[in-house]
């Protein structure tokens, strides 16, 4: 694990679908990434390697198909949070989602 020195105030940004875009910045976030199959990619390694970036929320799809760059990683940030999109909130289990993400960065079982 990299424990480098980051700047005192770090920044949220967003990597989502087309569709999502305007909601992430209904939330405030500044930087939004619009993804597709082509960009996936670098947009990751874009964010990965930046300092000033803290979180990034992401689409439920696009991080199913990160999953496996996201669990090779050692650095502490950015942390990538899934977000489901709407089509996705019926079929998804919102506890056992956000159980996993807990389980993952706090090292804690939180029962929700």
């Amino acid at each position: 694990m990299s424990i480098a020195p980051r700047p005192a105030t770090m920044k949220i940004v967003a990597m989502c679908s087309a569709r999502m875009e305007p909601f992430m910045r209904m939330l405030g976030i500044d930087e939004v990434y619009v993804a597709e199959e082509t960009n996936l990619f670098e947009i990751f390694e874009k964010l990965v390697s930046r300092k000033d970036v803290a979180i990034v929320l992401t689409e439920l799809d696009l991080y199913e198909k990160l999953r496996e760059r996201l669990f090779e990683r050692r650095e502490l940030y950015p942390i990538f949070v899934a977000i489901p999109s709407p089509e996705k909130l019926g079929i998804v289990d919102i506890k056992t989602l956000y159980r996993s993400l807990i389980r993952r960065y706090v090292g804690l079982e939180v029962a929700l």
